[in-house]
């Protein structure tokens, strides 16, 4: 009921279990010990389990992208789907988190945790529910913080031919143009 009314992570938020989750995400790829309180704090098991959240429903909705952006009075988290940049309904407390997602995303992706003034590139292997998937990731210095924009590559999706599909060659065609 909280995942329905609140959105991604509602009930990882309320609840700040302390334990690992078996939610079906595996990390293909070795992450590097790195030392500091920042980097405690993100691999704490209810930042692991929020980001977990985050990446489990985006492939649900067949996101290609997901968009982490620190605003003035908050945090935007927006999934593009079907072209169009969708605002799931995520709660207020998840602003307190900030740090601790992006700090997990740069941990994840073996980019530098400590800049924050130059963007960054990287990647993460994830087996999401059986599925394997390619993550890139760029992390873009802003006036609010950093932004992170997640490019989800499922490797198992299907591509579709339009002239398979059914569709006139004539009609094909025209929608590559």
């Amino acid at each position: 009921m909280i995942k329905t009314h609140l959105g991604v992570g509602g009930d990882t938020i309320t609840e700040l279990v302390a334990r690992q989750a078996d939610d079906g995400v595996e990390l293909l790829e070795e992450i590097d010990d790195i030392d500091g309180d920042l980097a405690d704090e993100a691999q704490a098991a209810s930042v692991i389990r929020l980001v977990n959240e985050l990446l489990i429903e985006a492939l649900e909705l067949n996101t290609t992208d997901l968009h982490i952006e620190p605003q003035e009075h908050g945090l935007r988290v927006r999934y593009r789907i079907d072209g169009m940049l969708r605002p799931p309904p995520v709660p207020p407390e998840i602003n307190q988190f900030y740090s601790s997602i992006v700090t997990r995303l740069k941990i994840m992706s073996r980019l530098n945790i400590a800049e924050r003034r130059l963007p960054q590139d990287g990647r993460i292997k994830l087996r999401i529910r059986g599925r394997e998937i390619d993550v890139r990731v760029s992390i873009i210095p802003m006036i609010h913080g950093e932004a992170v924009v997640l490019r989800l590559l499922d490797k198992g999706r299907k591509v579709f031919d339009l002239v398979k599909s059914g569709c006139p060659m004539r009609s094909s065609r025209s929608s590559m143009n």
